[in-house]
């Protein structure tokens, strides 16, 4: 196959020894780029509920959106965070929106941020 170029027939360039990524590692890798992005631009608050996620409910979102839930219904529940005020309702309803938008984004991206994150909120 070539290009065709006035009266002849333009060849591509050679690029011997020059690694051919296979589809899923360019894919692979482009995944993580767009995950390291979305990282980027987290807050702090937003990477802490990513670590606290992995650590007390071993990366399952369902299960950390649930204890939230039990939380603000009065229910026992897994972390307490003092007497539930109406600050600490606004906070937890903040929580389970940006929960929900973690998790679609890993749902979309097929990958898990708490793989990506350190114990200090910190892309590894």
């Amino acid at each position: 196959l070539g290009f065709a170029g006035g009266d002849r027939l333009l060849l591509p360039p050679l690029l011997i020894g020059a690694p051919v990524a296979e589809p899923q590692d360019s894919a692979r890798q482009d995944i993580q780029r767009q995950a390291s992005s979305f990282l980027a631009y987290l807050h702090d608050e937003e990477k802490m509920l990513i670590v606290l996620c992995r650590q007390l409910y071993q990366g399952q979102w369902d299960d950390m959106l649930q204890d939230l839930r039990d939380r603000l219904e009065g229910r026992p529940h897994v972390f307490e965070w003092g007497p539930l005020s109406p600050r600490l309702k606004t906070t937890i309803g903040e929580h389970i929106e940006i929960i929900h938008r973690l998790r679609k984004f890993e749902q979309e991206h097929k990958v898990n941020l708490a793989e990506l994150i350190n114990e200090k909120g910190h892309e590894q």
